[in-house]
């Protein structure tokens, strides 16, 4: 019992995972059984003690159902329900961290369930919120893209079609696609380097081509990584050297620190082709 998937994943969660499920499980939203929230208890409270006899398939049965004779069946069936709680706990909180995607849902939820009025008014609100942001990366265009999709859905229902702007939608998903995919290809080609395996990428040469217009290069998103790109495939060249080096410090705020530590390992892997390459 103590390899069973609950007790490793109950094992794996974080203290203040524990806490909060302590009062997730009494959540009537998410959890009615009273042996489920016991269950957990007992598991929470012994989970990290070097005794796992009390973590055997009699002694949990007993935290769950005091008093009644120990059914198999029984036990598994509520275990099943706590593991179900748990991913529902771990997908909350993860959700609850993301203002954008908590958006995205209540703006479904209001035009789902024809409420034109307060959509409109959180819609603005959730555009606004995305002009404010400083972050530029690609997941800044996905979101604006979603924003405008759910927009579309609820206009269509009301407006005649002449008068929907569908601009937004391709602008957006082409700038979000475009940078991603640019991203991959820089990935791809150091991987190349090291594994020496080879990637293909369906597309690419349109890609390049579309990343390569005015209008795309300004873009932080899509300029960045075409630049890497041409530092990477041509390492000999001066200009997409030295034009990477001004972006990384024009555009550090427009990206998060993880995206930018990464940029810089491109830049770092760049330098050392350009050393190779004489």
């Amino acid at each position: 019992m103590t390899n069973s998937l609950l007790l490793r994943t109950v094992s794996q969660l974080q203290s203040k995972d524990l806490r909060h499920l302590h009062d997730f499980v009494r959540c009537g939203s998410f959890n009615r059984r009273e042996e489920v929230a016991r269950l957990f208890d007992h598991l929470a409270s012994r989970i990290d003690r070097p005794d796992r006899g009390a973590l055997g398939a009699e002694q949990l049965f007993a935290a769950a159902f005091p008093g009644q004779p120990y059914d198999n069946t029984l036990l598994r069936h509520t275990m099943s329900y706590l593991l179900d709680v748990i991913r529902q706990y771990l997908a909350w909180e993860e959700w609850r961290t993301e203002p954008a995607e908590q958006q995205r849902c209540l703006l479904r939820a209001l035009r789902s369930r024809g409420m034109d009025t307060l959509a409109e008014k959180e819609w603005q609100r959730a555009s606004n919120a995305e002009d404010r942001e400083t972050i530029r990366d690609a997941q800044y265009h996905f979101r604006r893209y979603q924003l405008h999709q759910e927009k579309l859905e609820r206009d269509a229902r009301r407006e005649r079609s002449a008068r929907i702007n569908l601009q937004p939608l391709p602008d957006e998903l082409t700038a979000f696609y475009v940078s991603e995919m640019l991203r991959h290809a820089c990935s791809a080609i150091m991987h190349q380097a090291v594994a020496g395996q080879a990637y293909r990428i369906d597309l690419l040469n349109a890609i390049l081509e579309t990343a390569g217009q005015e209008t795309m290069l300004q873009v932080p998103a899509i300029a960045v990584y075409y630049y890497a790109y041409q530092m990477l495939q041509s390492p000999e060249a001066t200009q997409p050297f030295e034009r990477l080096k001004t972006l990384l410090v024009e555009y550090e705020q427009n990206f998060k620190p993880d995206e930018m530590r990464g940029l810089y390992l491109i830049a770092i892997n760049g330098c050392i082709r350009r050393m190779n390459a004489g």
